[in-house]
């Protein structure tokens, strides 16, 4: 069974899912309008509570995420995405990267479609901060939770004059 608990964002519903292994591994986060059904909430386990009280201040104080990789259930990720999403959880906030330095980073530097493909399927959007990704010529590129969320995180990070249409403004923000 999954347990899963939520809060209310700037970017609307995050909902954090663990697997109810002894380990209780973090599953997935996934980010919506709408709040999941409240009849299926389980109880919590200690990983969702660390990670909830994580989420809540990164959004009200700008405090980075900080949660162990080992606190995410890879299992169904192949080698190359475990690879890309080890290296993008290094970009620290205020900071962000092109896809195809983070192909080059993660030693596939030809890669930078499959990245995007990475962060699209990116089963953990925040913790793995896949809005920090963008295009070489700063433009923000796409995001599963939509290019508004997208926005919305980068100028929470980087600050509202960071972003002038839907580009970096500066590249004192890349890694």
């Amino acid at each position: 069974m999954l347990s899963y608990e939520f809060i209310k964002t700037s970017i609307g519903y995050v909902t954090i899912y663990s697997n109810n292994s002894d380990l209780g591994l973090i599953s997935s986060v996934e980010i919506s309008e709408k709040a999941p059904d409240n009849s299926k909430i389980v109880k919590n386990n200690e990983s969702i509570n660390f990670l909830k009280n994580e989420l809540e201040l990164f959004f009200s104080v700008r405090k980075p995420i900080d949660i162990a990789l080992e606190m995410l259930d890879f299992s169904p990720l192949n080698v190359f995405s475990r690879k890309v999403l080890s290296v993008l959880k290094t970009v620290p906030l205020g900071k962000v990267i092109s896809y195809g330095k983070l192909a080059e980073l993660s030693g596939y530097p030809n890669a930078s479609r499959a990245v995007g493909t990475v962060m699209k399927n990116n089963p953990f959007p925040l913790i793995i901060p896949c809005h920090r990704v963008i295009k070489s010529d700063f433009s923000i590129g796409n995001f599963n939770s939509g290019v508004e969320n997208k926005l919305k995180l980068l100028r929470h990070e980087l600050g509202n004059a960071s972003i002038v249409n839907d580009k970096i403004n500066s590249s004192d923000f890349m890694l």
